[in-house]
């Protein structure tokens, strides 16, 4: 298996509760009050990323995904969001499938519909909550997946998608790709 990198390899190393960056190359993680207004508003809300992002760029997202697998009780995806042909956000998603309605999960692996849309539409009440903030310096790879240039600083998050009967959704790592 060839070395991880951009999104796949921040979801592997940030998607593990509690939420560490020791020894993860260009990581840092950041306290909420140290967040610029914007980046804040963005990042630590309970609305979830889909719609805060659609609310703030006035436009449906769709999503590309440039990974989904399965593994044992998870789907694990990776995928880009974009306003039009403009990338707004990079995002591993771990989807914690017993949680989610059984009519619900063949739609989950490569649909262009966001997450958060897609849960919405299918009657699923959740709230995000926040776990860690971050910045990181682009690789070659997150660079490509964000449409900025490698060494760009990102901010993002990590954050659980729970539904109000106190199951945990999914996880997500998300970098916004721009403001």
């Amino acid at each position: 298996m060839p070395p991880l990198s951009g999104i796949a390899a921040l979801h592997h190393h940030l998607s593990i509760a509690p939420v560490r960056a020791d020894g993860v190359e260009g990581v840092t993680l950041v306290p909420a009050a140290d967040l610029s207004g914007p980046v804040r508003r963005l990042l630590d809300q309970t609305i979830g990323m889909t719609r805060a992002l659609e609310e703030h760029w006035g436009a449906v997202l769709s999503a590309t995904v440039l990974d989904s697998h399965r593994e044992s009780e998870r789907l694990r995806r990776c995928v880009v969001l974009s306003a039009g042909p403009l990338p707004v956000t990079v995002a591993g998603i771990d989807v914690m499938l017993p949680a989610v309605p059984p009519a619900l999960r063949p739609c989950l692996a490569d649909t262009r519909v966001p997450l958060g849309r897609l849960f919405r539409d299918h009657g699923l009440i959740f709230r995000t909550v926040a776990e860690a903030f971050f910045c990181v310096l682009c690789d070659a790879a997150l660079a490509g997946q964000a449409g900025v240039n490698t060494g760009t600083p990102l901010f993002g998050r990590v954050a659980r998608l729970d539904a109000g009967d106190g199951r945990t959704l999914a996880r997500t790592v998300e970098v916004l790709a721009r403001i």
